[in-house]
């Protein structure tokens, strides 16, 4: 998966500020009768303001990387979502055109 984008309000210094958080995370692999589930581990890649990278506590960073987490597999699944959907959309084009050919 590239990289994620979400914006958080927090506070940075003694002010109110939205920040640009950017994550991955590692593609998950089911469970098996043999295997533990495992990937789907988040990395926090940079918290920026206004362009600019931006320092927050430990406290302040573990908050962000838990909503990171929370978005993190629907994003996942949305991408798999997404990616079905251009292959039956292809594999449609390519019967269409196909049957078009061949009416030719």
């Amino acid at each position: 998966m590239s990289a994620k984008r979400f914006t958080f309000d927090t506070t940075v210094g003694k002010r109110e500020a939205e920040v640009r958080v950017t994550y991955s995370v590692t593609p998950p692999v089911a469970a098996t009768h043999w295997q533990p589930a495992e990937g789907a581990e988040v990395e926090i890649l940079s918290i920026r303001q206004n362009g600019k990278a931006v320092f927050l506590s430990q406290d302040e960073e573990d908050v962000l990387l838990e909503e990171a987490r929370d978005r993190a597999l629907q994003d996942w699944e949305d991408d798999k979502a997404a990616e079905a959907d251009w292959r039956y959309q292809e594999y449609r084009d390519r019967i269409l055109m196909d049957q078009w050919e061949r009416g030719q």
